[in-house]
């Protein structure tokens, strides 16, 4: 019996020891971790700098965000998806050029931050959609750039502006600038930078703001004549479309309630720059002179 009993304690020792050298099992933890997200937001679009008498107003929409009614669901999931973590938008600011701003992927910045050639002047969040840079001056010119960025954070390409305070929206000449019913003054066609224009911008005395019309012009038009009609609207007639030689036989009204263009079905006998408009005092508009191109004109 006792023979018996040692061999028991014997047994129970040996499974004792044994445990105690092989250890107890550990639980297995899953260390598969998932993977960072590297996918930066979508970009700012629709960014558009307003230059006011002593601030530019800068104004911008989210792709993904806004202007996606028109969109079927399949794509509006998509880009909702594609800005799921969107957290807000840096503005940055330079006065030689613009900022060429790379910011740095998971490294956060804060207003005054230099980044690329410029400095950050706002750090919005997603909701945000305008800002106005007041820490301007008259005369001088200023590039934006605006960059979206998430919750790591990973940064989008950056969308740009340039504005110029107490100017207007687009350097221009040769164009026509007409008093409205209201007082305010449209700006329409010229000469830009790169050639006729095809765009109108609005001053409003009151905030005195060149503020840009959204809808553009039927036709790149300059030298040709504005007069405003007896019900508000205002009549656009001929002018140069590219050349000297080129003259425009059309005309558009421009509705200062809606900002829209509407080309006019009728048109002159012939084209005409540098011409004069006259309202008369039935409503009817009398056009005369100026040039067709190559020769001064003696035609109404």
């Amino acid at each position: 019996m006792r023979v018996w009993r040692r061999r028991l304690l014997f047994g129970v020792l040996l499974a004792w020891a044994a445990l105690l050298l092989t250890g107890c099992p550990e639980r297995i933890v899953d260390t598969e971790e998932e993977d960072p997200d590297i996918n930066p937001p979508l970009v700012v679009e629709t960014f558009d700098a307003e230059a006011g008498a002593g601030n530019v107003l800068l104004t911008w929409g989210i792709a993904g965000e806004d202007n996606t009614e028109d969109l079927d669901e399949d794509l509006q999931e998509d880009l909702q998806d594609a800005n799921e973590d969107l957290e807000g938008v840096l503005i940055v600011r330079a006065t030689d050029d613009y900022p060429d701003a790379l910011p740095v992927r998971s490294e956060r910045y804060q207003v005054g931050d230099a980044l690329g050639a410029g400095v950050v002047i706002a750090n919005l969040s997603r909701h945000v959609k305008e800002f106005v840079d007041d820490d301007v001056t008259i005369g001088g010119v200023y590039y934006y750039e605006a960059i979206a960025y998430d919750e790591l954070p990973n940064y989008a390409e950056s969308a740009r502006a340039a504005a110029a305070p107490g100017s207007l929206v687009w350097a221009r000449l040769a164009h026509t600038q007409t008093t409205l019913a209201d007082d305010r003054v449209l700006l329409a066609g010229g000469i830009g930078h790169a050639g006729p224009l095809d765009r109108a911008e609005i001053f409003d005395p009151a905030t005195e703001r060149f503020t840009a019309v959204q809808n553009r012009m039927h036709k790149e038009r300059f030298s040709h004549t504005a007069t405003l009609l007896d019900d508000g609207r205002v009549l656009l007639v001929g002018g140069y479309e590219e050349g000297f030689a080129q003259t425009l036989n059309s005309a558009e009204i421009f509705d200062p309630d809606d900002q829209t263009f509407t080309l006019v079905d009728d048109r002159m006998e012939i084209g005409r720059a540098l011409h004069t408009a006259t309202p008369l005092p039935d409503g009817r508009v009398l056009i005369a002179g100026g040039s067709d191109g190559v020769n001064a004109l003696d035609t109404l």
